[in-house]
């Protein structure tokens, strides 16, 4: 009776060893675990967490750096080759900031070739008028990278940002729901 006992001990024992084999190799195509086959060079490592975020991240920051020195249509008077103020506050900022960056200033197209030309010499005086040594600084016509947004999207981009800030549209930190016009 022992016996019988000890190879039934034993048959558990190599039933339990060869499953647990089978469960932990590297294909499996049976259970709850089936999955492909990967081709993984021997060795590899993944990247680590959050490798790929980051690098999404300082690209999404690097873009918004060189927008900063995007100045659009509106930054201007009209169909002139001046500045509004709130373009003159602009390239104020920009001006502080170009000596640390290697952007170029750019002037988005207006259509008129000449127009255009003109208010790269108006900035172009202007960053003289601030700090001689930028007089050679890059000022450039052209578009942004960045994606236009407009008002019926904005609705929807809002709504999206403050549901993450509490409990669903409108609620959390800030308090009732932004209605954008």
């Amino acid at each position: 009776m022992k016996t019988s006992s000890k190879s039934s001990g034993d048959a558990v024992l190599i039933w339990l060893l060869a499953t647990g084999v089978l469960w932990s190799s590297g294909c499996q195509h049976f259970g709850a675990r089936q999955q492909p086959c990967a081709d993984f060079a021997c060795g590899a490592v993944p990247a680590p967490a959050g490798t790929y975020r980051d690098q999404w991240h300082a690209e999404q920051t690097a873009r918004a750096d060189r927008d900063f020195f995007m100045f659009y249509l509106y930054e201007w008077q009209g169909d002139s080759d001046q500045l509004s103020s709130f373009g003159q506050r602009h390239l104020h900022r920009a001006v502080d900031r170009a000596a640390q960056t290697p952007y170029p200033f750019v002037i988005e197209p207006s259509g008129d070739r000449e127009l255009d030309q003109r208010r790269v010499q108006a900035m172009q005086l202007a960053l003289v008028e601030h700090d001689p040594a930028l007089g050679h600084y890059p000022i450039i016509v052209g578009f942004s990278d960045a994606e236009p947004l407009y008002g019926f999207e904005s609705q929807r981009v809002i709504r999206g940002y403050m549901g993450g800030m509490g409990g669903g549209m409108g609620g959390g930190m800030l308090g009732g729901m932004l209605v954008v016009v």
